[in-house]
């Protein structure tokens, strides 16, 4: 059996797939079989990129 995915809003335009979840479940095998299925690339992007200014429980390195 053979699937074809797309990943395109209504009007066209590039579609963004966000694959989250716990650590260890398996996010980076799904995302390279999106990726490959689509046609895509994948971006990466840590939580601590997300949390400026939170210095507890983001493991951001301290700075002197």
């Amino acid at each position: 059996m053979t699937h074809q995915a797309t990943a395109a809003s209504a009007d066209g335009a590039p579609g963004v797939i966000a694959v989250v979840g716990s650590t260890a479940t398996g996010k980076s095998a799904i995302s390279l079989a999106l990726a490959e299925a689509l046609g895509g690339e994948i971006v990466n992007a840590d939580a601590m990129q997300f949390y400026r200014g939170m210095d507890i429980g983001t493991a951001k390195a301290q700075r002197g």
